[in-house]
């Protein structure tokens, strides 16, 4: 799934990123790219910065938070 139309940056590469210690869209930006441009995936590269922070914080495996917020959001 493509974040960044503008880059073609997927949820993958920002997720890496975010695992590689991106913790604020510019540190993305500057790792893979997204949101460089336009714009208008920030606030989706947002949630993903979120949704790792509580991932982090509460020990629950990768990626289920942002499946149950991709769903419900």
């Amino acid at each position: 799934m493509l974040v960044c139309s503008c880059r073609a940056v997927t949820a993958r590469e920002v997720e890496t990123a975010i695992a590689k210690g991106a913790r604020t869209v510019d540190a993305v930006i500057r790792t893979c790219g997204a949101g460089a441009d336009c714009g208008s995936c920030v606030g989706e590269i947002e949630d993903r910065i979120a949704c790792a922070s509580r991932r982090s914080h509460d020990g629950k495996r990768p990626g289920l938070l942002h499946v149950v917020h991709a769903a419900t959001g």
